[in-house]
């Protein structure tokens, strides 16, 4: 009997530990979000690239709840997308396959923010693009926004 009830005990107080350390995952998950800039508009949560243009530009903006030390973000973006630059107080960022990877060292108060991120675009609409651009942080996906851009004159 005395071994049920600790085996029971174990499990109880195994299952408390995990739910306690998730809950604290989800507390420390930084909030990152995408801005439309120059050249992009958004229609119905969608955005919409220029091809009439040289570059398109959004921002990236990375809040930590419960502050945080330093943050590496991964912006996913389509192939026919070709990264022209990127700007924002200490960030350094490196074109990687699938997109570019920026980290930010510098630590923040609970709930500031990092510098924004900016950066700048040649969509390359010469076949319609319809994908998407993606943010993540930690491994995990933050935020998403659907990108379409059609060749210039249709």
């Amino acid at each position: 009997m005395f071994r049920k009830s600790a085996t029971l005990a174990v499990a109880v107080l195994l299952a408390a530990l995990a739910s306690g350390s998730s809950a604290s995952a989800a507390q420390q998950r930084l909030e990152v979000q995408l801005e439309p800039g120059f050249f992009i508009t958004e229609r119905d949560g969608i955005w919409y690239g220029s091809d009439y243009v040289s570059y398109n530009e959004f921002t990236v903006r990375a809040k930590a709840p419960h502050g945080r030390g330093n943050v590496r973000l991964f912006l996913s973006l389509p192939h026919q997308i070709h990264v022209l630059g990127h700007e924002g107080d200490g960030w350094t960022c490196r074109d990687v396959t699938g997109g570019i990877e920026c980290d930010h060292h510098r630590p923040i108060a609970p709930g500031a923010e990092w510098p924004t991120l900016l950066v700048r675009i040649d969509p390359d609409c010469e076949r319609t693009i319809r994908d998407s651009f993606d943010a993540y942080a930690d491994g995990n996906h933050h935020f998403g926004v659907p990108f379409i851009c059609y060749p210039t004159g249709t």
